[in-house]
């Protein structure tokens, strides 16, 4: 008779992937919240590089996770998906898309690896606007297939540049690759911005709209740990 796997050790990592499989199982339980970020490989102007969405959607996931595990809630992070829905950029060299239907299926793919483990909570953290619609789609699909329960979130709510305290005003177009998308690169990996198109931009209001970013998905994984098992 084989024995019943005991894990070596009690896992300290909360990033999903860390983990051996074997160590991973005997790690979850039904109450087990797997946190998905996922962005966009996409043209970002000439003073960014082509990752923010997915940049921001992975530290700001992954921060949360770790501030909530802190606080009792089993969280788990997975790798990134980096990959997706861009096709509004697809004139630009850099650019790596996918189709909404190749999307969808890998999201339903991970979702039926996920229902594979005792985990049965996914939560997708997004860095790009060209996934929303097809989050509420998967969500749907993940719930019905495979008695997931799913949400969806947004990393961030940055927007354009208002004018106001020091803000540049971008009069509404500068959501994409502008003050904000800037300023929380320059706060998160700033060797990766050009100094001299930093479009007024600063590391300080970066640093303010990440953490407001993981506050934000903080409280909303310990509103649905308190709604599902509370």
């Amino acid at each position: 008779m084989t024995a019943a796997f005991t894990p070596p050790f009690t896992p300290t990592s909360r990033h999903w992937a860390d983990l051996s499989g074997p160590a991973l199982t005997a790690a979850l339980t039904e109450r087990s919240i797997a946190v998905v970020p996922i962005g966009a490989i996409e043209r970002h102007g000439p003073h960014l590089p082509l990752r923010p969405d997915a940049l921001v959607a992975e530290t700001i996931a992954t921060a949360a996770v770790e501030r909530v595990a802190a606080d009792g809630i089993d969280a788990w992070v997975l790798p990134t998906i980096s990959y997706a829905k861009s096709d509004e950029h697809h004139w630009a060299p850099g650019t790596v898309w996918l189709e909404g239907t190749t999307v969808l299926d890998t999201l339903v793919d991970i979702g039926r690896s996920i229902a594979m483990t005792p985990a049965k909570t996914v939560v997708f953290v997004n860095g790009h606007g060209g996934n929303v619609m097809l989050l509420g789609w998967a969500n749907r699909e993940l719930r019905r297939r495979f008695g997931l329960r799913t949400f969806s979130m947004p990393a961030t709510a940055a927007g354009a540049g208002d004018g106001l305290d020091g803000r540049p005003d971008e009069k509404g177009q500068g959501i994409h690759g502008g003050f904000s998308e800037t300023s929380l690169v320059m706060h998160l990996a700033p060797h990766l911005v050009a100094p001299e198109m930093r479009t007024g931009a600063n590391a300080a209001h970066g640093k303010e709209l990440y953490e407001r970013g993981v506050d934000f998905v903080c409280e909303a994984l310990a509103e649905i740990d308190g709604f599902v098992f509370g």
